[in-house]
């Protein structure tokens, strides 16, 4: 379960990271956020969409409705 683990949070595109109720358990040293999408955001449901690369989930995120999550936020 490496992908829930923040300590590289903001230096790459693996896995996105929020808050709620949707998503798997992220570990505890990524508070505030404590959600996580898993691998190709499986943890995610439909209208999630982040097949473009099992390492880049964050750059290839499409989400083409408002079911299943409110809002994307990114950084840049």
């Amino acid at each position: 379960m490496a992908g829930a683990d923040c300590n590289d949070l903001g230096q790459g595109a693996n896995d996105l990271y929020g808050c709620g109720s949707l998503g798997a358990a992220a570990n505890a040293n990524c508070q505030p956020l404590d959600r996580y999408s898993s691998h190709l955001c499986r943890a995610l449901d439909v209208p999630w969409n982040c097949d473009r690369s099992p390492n880049d989930e964050a750059t290839g995120v499409v989400k083409p409705g408002a079911a299943a999550g409110g809002v994307l936020c990114c950084r840049d």
